[in-house]
């Protein structure tokens, strides 16, 4: 004889906000993922300019306005020494204001922020920055999330998924895979 208990079901589309189950919302309705398994190199940059992170984008269609959109990413970087890289975070090509540090005289509004400054460090070492954002898009429209680096100063040479040595090195010059996650998520 065989027996299915279950506390509740949940819908394959999750659950609307106010529904009369234990929970209100909440419910994974979609998951799109992108990673970038090259390098980039970010060469005398314009200081304080967004420069696209390729490959580190995707297009999300929510289900309903009221969806939240969960952001996840980590990011593989090396940054020359006397820079510092920050990061923004963006939506159909606009920063998302309530991902960026409060305002304070001049000083760049970034999401995150790599390692700075990295002449204490050796060439060959590779930082990582992660960080997670829910945003609130309010719409059922195609929605761009995309990761954009930006430096400090007009200095130096920085880049994304390996270090500045690079050498042929089974122990030291690694290769990374940076990624970026987008889940819907039911309001």
């Amino acid at each position: 004889m065989s027996e299915l208990r279950t506390n509740q079901i949940f819908p394959r589309d999750g659950l609307p906000s106010a529904s009369s189950g234990t929970r209100n919302g909440g419910g994974i309705l979609q998951v799109v993922y992108a990673q970038k398994k090259d390098t980039q190199t970010i060469s005398s940059p314009t200081a304080g300019a967004d420069i696209d992170i390729s490959g580190l984008s995707f297009t999300i269609k929510p289900s309903r306005s009221s969806s939240l959109i969960l952001l996840q990413a980590t990011i593989h970087h090396f940054v020359d020494g006397g820079n510092q890289m920050g990061f923004i975070l963006k939506a159909n090509d606009s920063a998302i204001t309530d991902a960026l540090g409060d305002a304070a005289g001049s000083k760049k509004r970034v999401f995150a922020s790599g390692q700075g400054n990295q002449d204490h460090l050796d060439s060959w070492v590779l930082t990582s920055t992660s960080f997670s954002y829910l945003h609130a898009p309010a719409t059922t429209s195609d929605v761009t999330y995309k990761i954009c680096a930006n430096m400090a100063t007009t200095s130096g040479t920085s880049y994304i998924n390996r270090g500045e040595r690079d050498q042929d090195s089974t122990y030291y010059d690694y290769r990374a895979v940076s990624s970026i996650t987008g889940m819907e998520v039911s309001g």
